[in-house]
């Protein structure tokens, strides 16, 4: 199934300023359109009114029995300029028979009779209905407001509603004109401000793409210092200073490997170019054997450590985790290097809580404490201590690996777990590859715990591994 297609934001941003401006003016509209047509419709209410009271006055004037209607008189140029006329008047009695109409009123008018016998108990009624094929406008007046004479006597006078109409009709053509004017200035305006809107964004990501492996020290400064933009642009940075130094660690990672790996090498091709030159003894074979599987184990122990670090890197190396009693774990390392010491003339002595049970992978976890002995071990001069500690604090699992060597350099300090990296006092032939730490505190994070170094007061380097109890993890 295919991706959708990215959506323009400048489109989608003007079309929704069109939408919501539309709705707007559609509503705005409405309100426009009710509010003309009630006007109007009160202006014919009025001139309706108006007219009632003047035919009412004419009737009520009438000589008794004579009952007469005002009616213009036009001349016959006025008459022939008259194409239609805009009041009808007619007089109903009270059982709704036509009295008297409008002389140029040919038939009689529609009446409501709901209406009309409004009227007739003395309301001023207006209504709207249909008369000789159009919608009209009329008053139902009772006479008896002038006249008591004229009770139950009605006046009806109509309008007619089409100019009404016309006029409300050209009103909504205006209203629509300007709907769609303001929908096209509006869509205009709406994707101008999204452009104006999406350019800073373009601008970033025009320098962010510029940035290359080649040129990973430079930074984005588009748009740094506004508002709306300085977080994603701080962010960016960061983002980017990230990946220079995962790309400077990353060049620094496979130069120093490539130099570790290049020793053991050339050291044996050495061995075996010596042994080629000419005829050996088996104990000279057998020497030359011994100096090549040496440097084959050294350069083994070099990729078990760098697959190590990948693996952790990748995020593969995963635990298996058991109930440990972490003293035991501790003592079982310290007895290994039991033999090293003695030959070093150091003293390797234990601090051992018992009481103490983690979750932790045994292979794993005692790599790490070898890694640690070993490094004591490594750098504490002959007739020193190495002292290994388990303990309980702030609720968790502690190893302590103290030393009475040199201690570490305040320079050294911050970069001690970083790989490769070997201080002053590890310039040594057989100072290693630089990685031990820095599997330690590998495997210590694989273990949710903490890896420390410090200084100790009375001479000597401490390091404080802190793992999470058994029952933290869910073990029993």
């Amino acid at each position: 199934m295919s991706e959708p297609r990215p959506k323009s934001y400048r489109l989608l941003l003007a079309r929704r300023f069109t939408l919501m401006l539309t709705f707007a003016l559609v509503a705005i509209g409405v309100v426009v359109h009710l509010g003309v047509r009630w006007i109007l419709l009160h202006a014919v209410d009025n001139g309706l009114s108006s007219v009632a009271s003047v035919q009412a006055a004419a009737v009520a004037q009438s000589p008794p029995g004579a009952m007469r209607l005002y009616e213009w008189q036009l001349a016959p140029q006025e008459a022939a300029s008259v194409h239609q006329v805009n009041w009808f008047v007619q007089v109903w009695d009270p059982d709704g028979r036509s009295l008297l109409r409008s002389s140029y009123l040919d038939r009689d008018l529609s009446v409501d009779r709901e209406a009309f016998a409004e009227a007739q108990a003395g309301a001023l009624v207006f209504d709207t209905g249909e008369w000789d094929g159009e919608r009209v406008r009329a008053v139902y007046y009772p006479l008896a407001r002038i006249d008591p004479g004229h009770h139950g006597h009605v006046l009806q006078v109509a309008t007619s509603l089409a100019s009404l109409g016309a006029t409300m009709r050209r009103v909504d053509l205006l209203l629509l004109g300007i709907l769609v004017v303001m929908m096209l200035a509006t869509f205009g305006v709406g994707w101008s401000t999204a452009r104006l809107a999406v350019r800073p964004a373009e601008e970033i990501a025009r320098m962010a793409e510029g940035i290359q492996t080649q040129n990973l020290d430079q930074r984005i400064t588009a748009h740094a210092r506004t508002l709306e933009f300085q977080r994603l642009v701080a962010v960016l940075n960061r983002m980017l200073d990230r990946i220079d130094d995962a790309f400077e660690a990353e060049r620094r990672f496979t130069s120093d490997a490539s130099h570790e790996l290049r020793s053991p090498l050339t050291a044996l091709r050495g061995h075996l170019e010596v042994a080629l030159r000419r005829d050996r003894t088996p104990e000279e074979y057998r020497d030359v054997l011994s100096a090549a599987l040496a440097e084959v184990q050294r350069m083994q122990v070099l990729a078990d450590d760098l697959l190590t670090l990948a693996r952790r890197d990748a995020g593969v190396l995963k635990p298996q985790r058991s109930h440990l009693r972490l003293a035991d774990i501790a003592n079982e390392v310290v007895e290994s290097f039991r033999t090293l010491a003695r030959t070093k003339k150091l003293q390797l002595a234990t601090e051992l809580d018992r009481g103490i049970a983690v979750a932790a992978d045994p292979t794993l976890l005692k790599r790490l404490l070898r890694n640690l002995v070993d490094n004591a071990i490594k750098f504490t001069p002959e007739g020193g201590r190495v002292t290994v500690a388990v303990r309980l604090g702030d609720g968790r699992g502690v190893v302590e690996v103290a030393d009475t060597g040199p201690g570490i350099s305040p320079d050294a300090l911050p970069h001690l777990f970083e790989r490769f990296y070997r201080g002053d006092a590890a310039r040594a032939p057989a100072a290693g590859a630089g990685l031990g730490l820095a599997i330690a505190k590998a495997l210590a994070e694989v273990h949710a715990g903490t890896l420390t170094a410090a200084n100790r007061d009375g001479g000597g380097a401490v390091f404080r591994l802190e793992l999470p109890l058994a029952s933290e993890l869910g073990h029993v």
